[in-house]
């Protein structure tokens, strides 16, 4: 691993180690969205540095949302937002994206509102994929309305290339309407069984309550 990116590995897992210890509300006022986006995975999904961390990604992407064609992606970006490598046994696994956004709060709202439509209309492309085996990927969408009002959607974005690209997505829409908190990971090569992390933390024995959780975080963090 480059000097650079062993530099920002440490940086990165010090802060969300540091971060993840004290209260929502005794984070001092300034501290970069990244290092407290970075503290809120730490939280719930429990580094074991150095065999498993976190490094920052060197190049900031948007989120990717079903386009309206099929097989078509959309992006977004946000005002606040964080992108990160997870490291397991010194080799990058897998990654996560978090993002608070307030101009594109109403279009991600409709962005998730559309995606379970979206995401039948790509599987009635794949007879292959019947009910069963989409569950057993993970596949599925849910929905619901928290006791504070704030409306929960957890889904895939599958996209077909030279394969599946799949990224578990999960948005946060509060009841003022505001904002939407948009957490997006990609876990497949991180919960591989060489890695021995199945069984060990949160993000891969329930990737999708994992990253409900880490977004409730970073609701009651950045509440609007």
């Amino acid at each position: 691993m480059p000097g650079a990116a062993r530099a920002l590995l440490a940086l990165a897992a010090a802060a969300g180690t540091a971060a993840a210890q004290v209260p929502l509300q005794q984070v001092p006022p300034g501290t970069p969205f990244a290092a407290v986006a970075a503290g809120e995975i730490n939280a719930v999904v429990a580094f074991t540095p150095p065999d498993f961390t976190l490094a920052m990604r060197n190049q900031e992407a948007g989120f990717a949302f079903y386009g309206k064609e099929v097989n078509t992606l959309e992006g977004v970006r946000c005002e606040r937002q964080a992108g990160f490598e997870f490291v397991a046994q010194a080799n990058l696994a897998g990654s996560i994206q978090v993002g608070v956004c307030m101009s594109e709060a109403k279009r991600v709202r409709a962005l998730a509102t559309t995606a379970p439509l979206a995401l039948d209309r790509l599987l009635a492309e794949l007879p292959e994929i019947d009910a069963e085996k989409r569950a057993k990927l993970g596949w599925t969408v849910t929905r619901r309305t928290a006791a504070n009002r704030t409306q929960e959607h957890a889904f895939p974005v599958v996209a077909i290339g030279h394969g599946f690209l799949v990224v578990h997505t999960v948005v946060l829409v509060p009841a003022s309407g505001r904002q939407a908190i948009v957490v997006q990971a990609d876990t497949h090569r991180l919960c591989d069984e060489r890695n021995g992390l199945k069984d060990k933390t949160a993000l891969c024995r329930d990737t999708r309550q994992a990253l409900i959780d880490i977004a409730r975080r970073l609701e009651a963090r950045f509440a609007n």
